[in-house]
């Protein structure tokens, strides 16, 4: 089974979260372990290889890739607005 990996970014967004908003992330990044591509995440158009995916989960949003062995998490952000899409371009990811 993949391990997953989180940037800093992603890292200190988790920090903050309340324990509800948590739970339901850590519990949707364990579902992305077994199937990193689920009917309801989408991958996003950009020219970096490899392709990121996007996983709504709740009031957030994930940007996401993975490989054989790990599932990379580089951005978690609110997904009503758009700076979960800011923090991605800054990254140079999307």
């Amino acid at each position: 089974m993949r391990t997953f990996t989180l940037t800093k970014d992603a890292q200190k967004a988790l920090d903050k979260m309340p324990d509800k908003q948590f739970c339901q992330l850590y519990d949707a990044a364990e579902a992305l372990r077994r199937n990193p591509e689920p009917e309801d995440s989408k991958e996003l158009v950009s020219n970096i290889t490899p392709k990121r995916r996007r996983k709504d989960v709740g009031e957030y949003r994930i940007i996401y890739w993975f490989d054989d062995a790990c599932l990379y998490i580089d951005v978690i952000g609110k997904r009503n607005d758009s700076d979960v899409y800011k923090q991605a371009k800054r990254k140079g990811i999307l």
